[in-house]
């Protein structure tokens, strides 16, 4: 799947509340804005965090997996996503996931 750029991602505790907070009926949303840099077009994208893991010992840079939000998470269409953040720039990109 193609990459598609990051160019304004959630901060650290938007990040921290969509993994921890709430059941599996209501999740806390993080809002990605996708496009190039520079570019008047960009969108808005929402997801639903349920894994992060550290990509370097910084602490700054993370991979993380989620669903688009607004998909239902008990089928089969639903839409799975993974990509990279850097907390410093909020930037990184964003693919999804083929099953």
């Amino acid at each position: 799947m193609a990459q598609i750029r990051i160019v304004d991602g959630p901060s650290r505790w938007d990040l921290m509340l969509s993994l921890l907070d709430g059941d599996y009926l209501h999740r806390r949303e993080v809002y990605f804005r996708l496009g190039k840099e520079g570019s008047a077009l960009k969108l808005r994208l929402a997801v639903v965090i349920n894994l992060l893991e550290r990509e370097d010992g910084t602490g700054e840079k993370w991979l993380f997996q989620g669903n688009i939000s607004g998909m239902n998470p008990f089928s089969r269409d639903e839409r799975r996503v993974k990509g990279y953040i850097d907390l410093t720039t909020r930037s990184g990109w964003l693919e999804q996931i083929a099953d």
